[in-house]
């Protein structure tokens, strides 16, 4: 079966870059999922001048990808349909896989490498990418490694 996914997903990010990570969230919690660019009602509505989210009201995938860009933006760009899609997009930041140095303020997201005898710091792709769900309990249906 071939998933779904938003057009900037799938043509953007999972063509031009290995590694990045895709979030998927529950349809029946985002708000205005119909008006997503990937969907034909979307796109139908676009095309007579509407589509557009109103505003108000809860919307928790937007808040969920407050937490993610405050949080971790360090790290990574986290993209999203804000009109409804089901899906954020992280692209990892290009020094991603550099050594870094040691902060406390970024601790949890790094792991010690032995090269040689010196002992540096390379950031822990799976373990963000742990994060991202247990920060979005409740709210992530799946997070997909591609």
């Amino acid at each position: 079966m071939v998933q779904k996914h938003p057009v900037f997903a799938t043509t953007i990010l999972i063509s031009s870059n290995e590694g990045c990570l895709l979030i998927r969230l529950p349809p029946s919690l985002v708000p205005c999922a119909r008006s997503a660019w990937s969907s034909r009602e979307g796109a139908r509505a676009r095309s007579r001048g509407g589509g557009r989210h109103a505003g108000g009201g809860v919307h928790p995938a937007r808040r969920y990808l407050q937490e993610l860009r405050s949080a971790y933006s360090d790290f990574a760009l986290f993209f999203h349909d804000t009109y409804g899609g089901d899906v954020i997009a992280v692209l990892w930041r290009p020094d991603i896989d550099e050594p870094k140095e040691f902060q406390v303020s970024t601790a949890n997201a790094l792991k010690p490498v032995t090269e040689g005898s010196q002992v540096q710091y390379r950031v822990n792709k799976q373990a963000l990418a742990a994060d991202f769900a247990l920060l979005g309990q409740g709210l992530v249906k799946e997070v997909i490694v591609t």
